[in-house]
């Protein structure tokens, strides 16, 4: 299994993110399905609970209950098995030609996810939630900074507070603050020096209150300026973020049956030398579809 990836619909990642309920049972959902090809727990017991999981007994009799009340999950009594649904969407879209399919934009979960303790794996899922957040503030600035221009931006992505990752993982601003020293130390994102902006130059305490009625989300201290001469009043934008190369491919976007709309528009066969429509169906043999 080393190597081999699962395609986890961000939609639904983010959306299981902002509940513990919600992101523990998403993640139980993905350990099953790494776990057993077919998404099938034959007997779905206490005691395998706790091997699938890596947990406690009363661990495992908790989320064992939470696991029968998901919509992730489906029970048949009549056979005694448990079933992962699917996460793709089911919404059909226009792709040109008179060819519709589901789509969804995908994040690439390892499938050695299974190996680890559940409360690793919620970690791990909020991790690649986070470089998503940095993967795309860092796409939307270069194409803003692209439009008009045919130079690469020399400033950088725009700056993004902990409160902003913290609201994104559904966790507070200190968890997300230690999740990031975390990826940052791995090298899998580089981050800034804290990116400060000028807003006032005075003393008065009433300009102060002003400037923090202005930017209430904002830090306002006061701070000597070599450059500006004087003591200024400054805000914090927070840090500026940028993912490492090898972690782009981790998010995809995915079209379902695009295979099948190769070979009845492209005649597409195993046999060609060269497809120019390759980097679509990067996902297929990399990735399991559910």
């Amino acid at each position: 299994m080393r190597g081999e990836v699962i395609n986890v619909p961000l939609r639904l990642l983010k959306q299981a993110a902002q509940t513990q309920t919600g992101i523990k049972t998403l993640t139980c959902a993905i350990m099953v399905s790494c776990r057993y090809v077919n998404r099938l727990v034959y007997n779905p017991t206490v005691a395998k609970f706790m091997d699938i999981f890596h947990v406690s007994k009363p661990t495992a009799i908790k989320y064992r209950k939470m696991i029968m009340e998901s919509c992730l999950f489906s029970y048949d009594k009549k056979n005694g098995t448990l079933y992962v649904n699917s996460f793709k969407s089911t919404e059909k879209r226009d792709f040109g030609r008179h060819f519709k399919s589901a789509d969804d934009y995908c994040v690439k979960v390892p499938v050695d996810i299974c190996n680890m303790k559940l409360g690793i794996a919620v970690k791990v899922l909020r991790k690649l939630l986070m470089k998503h957040l940095v993967s795309w503030n860092q796409r939307k600035e270069s194409l803003n900074k692209h439009q008009f221009n045919c130079e690469a931006p020399a400033v950088g992505p725009k700056p993004i507070k902990l409160r902003e990752f913290a609201s994104y993982i559904g966790m507070s601003k200190s968890s997300s603050c230690r999740y990031m020293k975390e990826i940052v130390l791995k090298g899998e994102v580089h981050e800034s020096e804290v990116v400060m902006e000028a807003v006032s130059f005075t003393d008065s305490r009433i300009t102060i209150e002003e400037y923090r009625n202005k930017y209430p989300e904002d830090y306002i201290f006061s701070m000597p300026s070599y450059y500006y001469h004087g003591n200024w009043y400054w805000r914090i934008l927070g840090r500026r973020y940028t993912l490492e190369d090898s972690e782009w491919s981790r998010f995809q976007h995915v079209i379902y049956d695009h295979k099948k709309r190769k070979s009845t528009i492209y005649g597409h066969t195993t046999n060609d030398p060269f497809d120019g429509t390759d980097y679509h169906d990067n996902f297929y043999g990399k990735g399991r579809i559910y």
